[in-house]
């Protein structure tokens, strides 16, 4: 494992990679666990990498990131692996609020799971620049909890049969640090799909209450769910959601059955502004509540007024 040293005042918080190489002939379990540096405002990247050969057992990388009580974002990480068959590779990565960072972009390997919390307006312009379904839904001026990737697919070498691999992102978030608060808004984009699947399921759960949960056995459904969509999942304001610590957990869990099959898939969190118009509050107002949201209502923009003040 690695871990990076703590941000003094004014100083940042120091880097960490860990990276686990293991194999065996017959059962193995190998994990690489990568700690960043708690920051004041900015966190240090954690990066975790594990190669692993074996003909069973589990592998796994796992990444985190944390911040001083006083900002957005308390928390970021990631975990992705799955069990042993053949040569596997699983990478984590998790960073909060990190203003030199270049554009989020995906990351490649087998199994992947990364999480960028409270992201830069480098990495969420250009998610919102390549998604416009998903930028009017966030309006002018939000707040982003987090950008994450989750995905998978099979072994790169010696596998057998079918294999299933598993990613995760986690966000803590401090809601007293918002100046307002409208709602849960989640954008989905960039499916990005190899060879085929035999099955893909996806969760997003929110201060325990699981708010989305999707199976998907046809590339078709997987590509209408998320290609540049964006659902709310509740107000932040009353119900569920408006404690003042709000935890997010994303998982996805990706099935294949041949050498260069895989799935990949991005998704944006945040509270756009809380414009009387948007969807959620009228929704709140009628007393809906998250938990009866089996997958999100899908964002609509709002109707013109019928009369425009001169």
């Amino acid at each position: 494992g690695g871990a990076g040293g703590s941000g003094g005042l004014g100083g940042l918080a120091g880097a960490a990679k860990a990276f686990t190489v293991a194999q065996s002939a017959g059962m193995l379990t190998a994990s690489a666990i990568a700690h960043g540096g708690l920051g004041i405002v900015s966190s240090g990247h954690a990066s975790a990498k594990t190669k692993a050969t074996a003909s069973g057992g589990y592998f796994s990388a796992h990444a985190d990131a944390s911040l001083l009580p006083g900002q957005l974002l308390r928390s970021a990480a990631v975990i992705a692996g799955g069990s042993l068959s053949g040569k596997e590779t699983a990478k984590g990565k998790a960073i909060i609020n990190d203003p030199t960072a270049t554009a989020f972009t995906f990351i490649t390997g087998q199994t992947v799971a990364q999480a960028d919390g409270e992201p830069n307006s480098a990495s969420t312009k250009a998610v919102l620049t390549a998604n416009p379904t998903i930028a009017t839904a966030f309006g002018a001026s939000p707040s982003y909890f987090g950008l994450a990737e989750l995905g998978g697919g099979y072994s790169a070498s010696g596998g057998s049969g079918s294999e299933t691999v598993n990613s995760s992102a986690f966000f803590t978030v401090d809601l007293t640090k918002l100046a307002s608060r409208g709602s849960l808004l989640a954008g989905y984009f960039s499916p990005t799909i190899t060879g085929a699947f035999t099955s893909v399921s996806f969760t997003l759960t929110a201060d325990g209450h699981q708010l989305v949960s999707q199976t998907f056995t046809t590339a078709a459904e997987l590509q209408a769910f998320f290609n540049d969509q964006a659902a709310n999942l509740g107000s932040l304001a009353s119900g569920p959601l408006s404690g003042d610590t709000l935890t997010l957990d994303v998982s996805l869990s990706v099935t294949t059955a041949a050498a260069g099959d895989s799935v990949f898939v991005g998704l944006i969190l945040g509270d756009p502004p809380s414009s009387g118009g948007r969807f959620v509050q009228a929704m709140a107002a009628l007393g809906r509540s998250p938990g009866a949201v089996a997958h999100g209502e899908p964002w609509r923009a709002a109707a013109p007024p019928l009369f425009a003040r001169a």
